[in-house]
């Protein structure tokens, strides 16, 4: 069922993940994932899972919209060479996955 919020699933192996060499890996795939969301609305909040490879994000509730164009933009697409997949997250399961941090 559509809604605002977004899980990105695979989008990084939090084993391979190197922040003596890369230290500002999990900022950086924030922000792309933020741009690449604000391209189809406003993107109120992107939250990085650091030990599981997802990214979470939030649209505002009533731009479901927006939410669907990325979902469609970006499911099963390859990012760094990992298939991602996107799937609707329910609000009340993101708020309580992505407390405020």
């Amino acid at each position: 069922m559509p809604s605002n919020c977004l899980l990105f699933n695979n989008m990084f192996d939090p084993n391979s993940v190197d922040l003596k060499r890369d230290p500002a890996f999990f900022i950086d795939i924030k922000e792309q994932v933020e741009d690449i969301g604000n391209e189809f609305g406003k993107v109120e909040k992107v939250w990085v899972e650091q030990a599981a490879g997802n990214v979470w994000m939030k649209f505002n509730k009533s731009d479901i919209p927006a939410a669907t164009k990325t979902l469609m933009a970006l499911n099963q697409r390859y990012f760094d060479q990992r298939l991602i997949i996107v799937s609707y997250v329910p609000e009340n399961v993101y708020n309580s996955k992505v407390k405020e941090r």
